[in-house]
């Protein structure tokens, strides 16, 4: 299973940390107008940081215990793809929410995109955990996880240097 999400988030994380840290707004129009960059990549880390745990810790780790016995039982996966339905709304609202620089308006819309992909894996994957006959669940899962890859595509678009 791929893991690049999890690398491209903190990445993005590390270098939008590093920016922030080294932004210093002035009254310069100049100086603030260079730093709206910053300011939006210091209010996406947060979200990224979140949406990279919830695939990465959650989403990953629930499609191996599906595929195999032992593990969290199916029960337990459902009601954690209900609650990671909820927090990638949650991180959507959010995203929606911060004011992109027009020179961030097209990763800002990648990243929606990517994130719809992550809300419709965490859909398939509670499917799944509903699923008592194994081949059926297999098959559901084979589909999650081409969508979650679909997802991480179009979030490598977003942020190209994050595998």
């Amino acid at each position: 299973m791929r893991t690049s999400f999890a690398v491209a988030a903190l990445a993005v994380v590390a270098a939008t940390t590093g920016c922030a840290a080294s932004a210093h707004v002035e009254a310069s129009p100049t100086k603030q107008a260079s730093s709206a960059p910053a300011a939006y990549e210091q209010q996406v880390q947060a979200v990224l940081r979140d949406w990279g745990s919830i695939a990465v810790q959650g989403m990953r780790p629930a499609i191996r215990d599906l595929s195999s016995p032992g593990g969290v039982p199916r029960a337990g996966i459902a009601t954690e793809a209900d609650a990671w339905t909820a927090a990638l709304k949650h991180d959507r609202q959010q995203l929606q929410g911060i004011a992109a620089p027009p020179s961030y308006e097209p990763t800002r819309q990648l990243l929606l995109r990517s994130l719809k992909g992550y809300l419709r894996g965490a859909a398939i994957v509670h499917r799944a955990a509903q699923q008592s006959d194994p081949t059926q669940r297999e098959t559901t899962l084979e589909r999650a996880v081409r969508v979650l890859t679909a997802a991480d595509a179009v979030y490598n678009k977003a942020v190209p240097n994050s595998d």
